[in-house]
């Protein structure tokens, strides 16, 4: 099956830690399918240096990289018609030479709106994958123009594969059929995610034996709420003077935290340890006593999933999947933005640790099997876009290349 993947949310050259399990979800794609991914970068980025427009393979499947402009914090209803004026060109391209079966998109609006767009052009069924803060940040009790944008983009796609559960759940109330979505749990690497000594792991990361270690794994944006995190070390300080945290990742947050850092007399107490490529990451989460999200909200948290799979449980807020994922006498959870109680619980969790060293079990899918299922869920998406062009009998479809707004004030092929 010839797939075309599409997404901003991928990593990018001057970001490659950004959404690291898109990538090996095409490259586990691409073992079995052909693939071809398009990840527009924003204008925005100009200051990075402008990345190549398309990448040699490296990992079975190639990049494009077109431009998209459009205004920040500004005139959001437009954001698909702006993203769609910087692809344009390269989807038309590709949709002729490439010609996809199936078009796969990641995070709801704008990229899934522009993605149908594609996905009309090329005559192929739409699968959207829907990871979390696109719709969780959205009340289904007062959806307001953001939700009667993402209800009208996934009301457009063939298929949804929701990461979990909680998710399915809050696509359904925004009013999407629950027989649209499947739940595809996320998945880790289990060639490189797996248990191994706490005391290797901290002699080759120059991490001292005798501390208490939380980890922490993600981009510093404001939904991770770690000014949170940071006001629960102040509150353990005095009862755990050995409480190291690193912090994994990198972000627009990074300096603000790394002053506040100082300003709290924290430097003795938190690393910022930046990018860590993923086939370093488990000897950080074999370190560990504790991985720590306290976020206000989160789809499938990969930082989970991967500390489970190395053995180290977690401390979470109660956002997203993260429930599902805890197991009991080993995990905690807290309210999100409750900083005292965050304390309580990492305290609490550091004390079971220093007894006995009971280790996490992960039963997420290996990559292998996700693609699978992706694989599965987009060939039933084509037989059923197959069956109902054979009722209907259309006209042959012509090619369009613009988009324009429809009387929903949505963006469709025109």
């Amino acid at each position: 099956m010839r797939i075309l993947f599409f997404s901003t949310a991928f990593p990018q050259p001057d970001e490659p830690s950004r959404n690291p399990d898109n990538l090996e979800r095409c490259a586990a794609l691409a073992r079995h399918h052909d693939v071809h991914v398009i990840s527009p970068f924003s204008w925005l980025r100009l200051a990075s240096g402008i990345p190549p427009r398309q990448e040699a393979p490296t990992r079975g499947f190639t990049v494009s990289r077109p431009m998209f402009c459009y205004p920040p914090g500004a005139l959001r209803a437009m954001h698909a018609w702006c993203m769609w004026q910087g692809v344009r060109r390269t989807a038309l391209d590709k949709v002729r030479a490439f010609q996809p079966e199936a078009v796969l998109s990641y995070w709801t609006y704008p990229d899934t709106a522009v993605a149908t767009a594609i996905a009309r052009l090329a005559g192929a069924p739409c699968v959207a994958i829907v990871g979390g803060s696109d719709v969780l940040s959205i009340d289904p009790a007062a959806p307001g123009a953001a939700g009667h944008r993402a209800r009208r983009v996934l009301e457009g796609v063939d298929a949804i594969a929701a990461v979990s559960d909680s998710i399915k759940d809050r696509i359904a109330a925004l009013g999407i059929s629950p027989r649209k979505i499947d739940v595809l749990g996320a998945a880790v690497d289990r060639t490189i995610f797996v248990p191994g000594s706490r005391h290797d792991a901290r002699r080759r990361l120059d991490i001292s034996g005798d501390a208490q270690v939380l980890m922490w794994v993600g981009r510093m944006v404001p939904v991770k709420a770690l000014d949170l995190l940071l006001d629960a070390v102040v509150l353990l300080r005095p009862d755990w003077p050995n409480l190291r945290l690193y912090l994994i990742g990198d972000g627009p947050l990074r300096r603000s935290l790394e002053a506040k850092v100082a300003a709290r007399q924290l430097a003795n107490h938190v690393t910022f340890v930046g990018r860590v490529s993923h086939r370093d990451l488990p000897d950080y989460y074999r370190a560990a006593d504790l991985t720590v999200l306290p976020s206000e909200w989160e789809g499938m948290p990969n930082a989970l999933i991967e500390s489970h799979a190395c053995g180290t449980p977690f401390v979470a807020s109660t956002v997203g999947a993260a429930p599902q994922l805890a197991q009991a006498d080993l995990d905690e959870l807290v309210a999100p933005g409750d900083r005292e109680q965050l304390a309580i619980a990492i305290a609490t969790a550091l004390k079971r640790r220093s007894g006995a060293r009971q280790s996490a079990i992960c039963n997420a899918a290996g990559w292998e099997q996700m693609a699978e299922q992706l694989a599965a869920l987009m060939q039933s998406a084509r037989r059923s876009r197959a069956i109902t062009v054979t009722e209907a009998t259309p006209a042959p479809p012509r090619l369009r290349t613009r988009l324009r707004p429809n009387r929903r004030h949505s963006w469709r092929a025109s």
